[in-house]
């Protein structure tokens, strides 16, 4: 195959991915409060004026933190926004994986078999790492397609630049192949704490690609190794702090099981490094198993703990390294090939950090393979590339040209297999309902997954059914709370405040509970009685946690409102419109009212002024126009009151400031008759006056004079308006 027919199908090949991908962009599944707000999350870094940055850069995950708040300010939050983005980066890592590994077997001996079959194996490679189904079900995952994306994006600019470097005619501390490097390294640390293997992915493609085996051409690079080693180390670690590099290696550290989520029969709770690493020992042949044979995949599965060597699965998957280590050497130095031992030991070397000391609440997960997926695809396309080239030289000994046929009909059969297996897959993350009633198929005795399902039911409007769910959850763990959340926020919104009270009081109990959730829906509750003191104390009981919404800290905001405490409910909805970087147009209202009652007139003048003025109510329009008024801004301050006035005519206290605006802006004639609506009502004693003042301006002396002497005959005058009437009558020289 020639590089432009390389080139040629690749494009084809992002074409079908995209008429694959696009039916699911709009999709919600996997997108619900907690993704949302994971991906939305600021660092307090970011909301704190003194801390700018250098200190960004050193917290652990900050480059997923500053990708996904900059797409959100230019994209907005939805689904669809992040599912086209993650696609995109998808269709990138594909290229990148195609550009490196064309540049990497160019190098290759001429007369090696791979490099006379470079071009199909790495196009082939590339197809599999697009659309094979468990990479499907990767991409489709919003959040882990997120961090696995940036974390590979990253390996292979570090990889594509180290092979340059290796290739430079410079020494590799004059080149600026190195600098950049070390740049792209940096910035891959702040991705994933995972990235901690890529100087041993590097030492491995140098070992098997690059040198291919021999050792003493790896001895001339060896200072290069210990600079680079110890530099990645330093930077790891300063990234990284919060990570005991000494706990981990000697085992030392337990993670909870995830709530709903019990990994034995025996209800334990917690997971030791040691039984992790036991149980990662099948673990790895199932991530296998799913890539040669993606049948029955699912996002959750049931998988047991393995808590001692005597467990048969670790023996016989410990056994079963033995056979892949003994077959990687067989390749290796026996067969004399250098590619299919490389890719294996890829997959095996990028999973470590997954899946070894350290501990995670989800013993299985495919997404945790992605990068992995890199070695495994090449190792497939390897071994597709062989067998196909055995059968077509087999049936060609006699027919050339049914040898021929067969190579294709096998290669387009393999891909439509691996396509319908992937279609299946696709159609599961269409819709929340369908994803979460396979998941539960598969996984029928966790109580996460009927959780979710019933959270998926009664958003699509199947309440009886959702309900049944959760308490089909509560069945299958008492201790997990968050059924008990669910229902208790169900009766909430129906009003049966009785029975919420009841099952938030239930999950309050709960060992696991999100003590969190539950203040913010006894909050509601209380408001929702008419108790909003004791709303206001739950709010500040659920932002003692940190994690709390943007729409949470805008209840907050609403309830110290209410009970006219407005300084504390600006500060909340600050944080509110923070934590919301594409803030709906009822936040910014609310700060642009608590601005206003606070005297902060131009503050709420910033703040309505970025929205739409077709969504603001008669209340929003009035401070608007109340507060350029403030800022004597006069005539924009009439025009809005104008337009208040021709929605409420009836309202004097809008006539009334009207009238003012027009005054003030010289419009006299226009604000006589609203001054003259006024007169009569003890709560405008200035209308009067007002009038008075507007029928001298516009020249009607006489009318003025004759409003000043009735002012002037009436006994009961209010000191301020007396003074202001004698005020006027020097100024105009009125006797």
């Amino acid at each position: 195959m020639k590089r432009e027919w390389q080139y040629s199908l690749f494009v084809c090949m992002c074409l079908v991915a995209y008429v694959f991908y696009a039916s699911t962009f709009e999709s919600t599944v996997l997108f619900d409060e907690t993704v949302q707000a994971e991906l939305s999350k600021q660092s307090p870094l970011f909301m704190d004026e003194g801390l700018v940055g250098i200190s960004v850069l050193l917290q652990p995950r900050w480059v997923p933190l500053v990708v996904n708040q900059s797409l959100i300010l230019l994209f907005g939050m939805s689904a669809q926004s992040f599912r086209v983005q993650n696609f995109i980066l998808h269709l990138l890592l594909a290229l990148l994986i195609l550009l490196i590994f064309n540049f990497i077997f160019d190098r290759l001996p001429s007369a090696s078999w791979a490099y006379e079959r470079k071009n199909r194996i790495v196009l082939f490679a590339v197809g599999l790492f697009l659309l094979h189904p468990v990479q499907v079900q990767t991409a489709l995952n919003i959040l882990q397609m997120r961090l696995e994306g940036l974390l590979t994006l990253f390996v292979l600019l570090v990889l594509g630049s180290f092979i340059r470097l290796l290739y430079d005619e410079k020494t590799w501390y004059h080149s600026p192949w190195f600098y950049l490097l070390l740049c792209m390294s940096f910035l891959l640390i702040g991705t994933r704490e995972s990235s901690i293997v890529v100087p041993f992915l590097l030492f491995l493609v140098d070992l098997f690609l690059v040198v291919r085996g021999s050792l003493q051409d790896l001895k001339k690079r060896s200072y290069f190794y210990s600079v680079y080693g110890i530099l990645f180390l330093g930077m790891y670690l300063l990234v990284n702090s919060h990570i005991s590099l000494i706990d981990l290696l000697l085992g030392k550290m337990t993670v909870l099981s995830a709530p709903g989520c019990l990994v034995v029969s025996s209800y334990q709770k917690t997971v030791s490094s040691y039984e992790y690493l036991l149980t990662q020992f099948p673990v790895i042949f199932h991530y296998l198993r799913v890539f040669l044979f993606p049948f029955q995949l699912c996002w959750d599965y049931h998988f047991p703990l393995v808590t001692s060597l005597a467990n048969k699965l670790f023996i016989s998957s410990f056994l079963g390294f033995g056979l892949l280590g003994f077959l990687g050497v067989y390749f290796w130095k026996i067969v004399k090939d250098d590619v299919l031992p490389f890719a294996m030991v890829w997959f095996l070397v990028s999973l470590i950090p997954r899946s070894s000391l350290m501990p995670s609440s989800e013993l299985v997960a495919d997404y945790k393979t992605f990068l992995s997926s890199v070695g495994v695809m090449l190792g497939i396309s390897y071994l597709v590339c062989f067998v196909l080239e055995y059968l077509y030289k087999h049936f060609s000994e006699d027919q050339k040209k049914f040898g021929v046929w067969v190579f294709w009909i096998a290669l387009v059969g393999l891909f439509s297999g691996v396509m319908q297996l992937s279609a299946n897959q696709k159609e599961l993350w269409q819709d929340p309902v369908v994803f979460w009633r396979y998941v539960c198929s598969k996984t029928p005795l966790r109580a996460r997954s009927y959780y979710h399902l019933g959270k998926a039911l009664i958003t699509s409007g199947q309440q009886d059914e959702g309900m049944e769910c959760f308490f089909k959850a509560i069945t299958l763990d008492s201790g997990y709370a968050d059924p008990l959340i669910g229902l208790g926020e169900h009766y909430l919104q129906n009003n049966d405040f009785n029975r919420a009270q009841n099952y938030f009081d239930r999950a309050e109990l709960c060992e696991s509970c999100n003590m969190r959730r539950v203040f913010e829906n006894r909050a509601v509750l209380a408001l929702s009685l008419g108790k909003p003191q004791e709303s206001m104390a739950c709010f500040e009981k659920a932002i003692e946690f940190k994690e709390c919404s943007a729409d949470i800290y805008f209840k907050y905001a609403e309830v110290l409102k209410q009970l006219r405490r407005f300084k504390p409910a600006y500060d909340a909805i600050n944080i509110a419109l923070q934590k919301s970087l594409t803030p709906p147009a009822d936040m910014v209202v609310l700060k642009s009212r608590l601005a206003f009652e606070l005297g902060n007139y131009s503050d709420v003048v910033t703040c309505l002024e970025t929205i739409d003025p077709t969504l603001f109510d008669i209340a929003t329009q009035f401070v608007l126009a109340a507060s350029y008024y403030r800022l004597e801004n006069y005539k924009k301050s009439a025009d809005l009151f104008g337009a208040v006035y021709h929605k409420r005519p009836d309202n004097l206290d809008v006539v009334y400031n009207y009238a003012q605006a027009l005054m003030q802006s010289e419009r006299y004639s226009l604000a006589i008759p609203l001054f003259q609506q006024c007169v009569e009502q003890e709560k405008y004693p200035f209308a009067q006056l007002h009038a008075a003042t507007c029928f001298y301006k516009n020249g009607n002396t006489g009318a003025a004079r004759t409003l000043f002497a009735k002012l002037d005959t009436k006994e009961n005058l209010s000191d301020p308006v007396r003074f202001k009437l004698e005020s006027l009558k020097k100024d105009f020289l009125i006797a």
